[in-house]
């Protein structure tokens, strides 16, 4: 009887990793239903990692992408009568004139939140 023939450390596992797999996949033939379910599970358990790993990377790892992101800031204006009230937004003329006369803040922009509405006339879903 001959026995076991003696290979190189470093390619045994090769052969071995060769054997394990035939050997699940016979299992898999086997024993149809657990073998799909585990499949199932595994395949939805990459999925949801990989998802929840590109939105904690898009938000808490690369929020924003602005450059210098530490010198962004967010200029309001107040009501004369009620300096406590800020005001959400700003009029055109302001923003203008406030472009012409800072030296501190460059370059001065503006954004505007709305709501829009996306689809056809029969159901329009309502974005925000």
């Amino acid at each position: 009887m001959r026995g076991p023939q003696p290979r190189s450390r470093g390619t045994r596992w090769v052969g071995e990793t060769l054997r394990d797999i035939r050997f699940a996949g016979r299992q898999f033939v086997k024993r149809r239903g657990p073998s799909f379910t585990i499949l199932v599970t595994l395949a939805a358990a990459l999925g949801l990692n990989a998802t929840v790993f590109a939105v904690a990377n898009a938000v808490a790892l690369h929020p924003f992408r602005f450059p210098h992101l530490e010198r962004l800031v967010l200029v309001t204006e107040t009501q004369p009568d009620n300096p406590d009230a800020t005001m959400r937004f700003t009029s055109l003329p302001n923003l203008l004139e406030w472009r012409a006369r800072t030296r501190t803040v460059r370059p001065l922009s503006a954004f505007e939140l709305r709501d829009v509405e996306l689809g056809g006339r029969p159901d329009p879903q309502r974005l925000r």
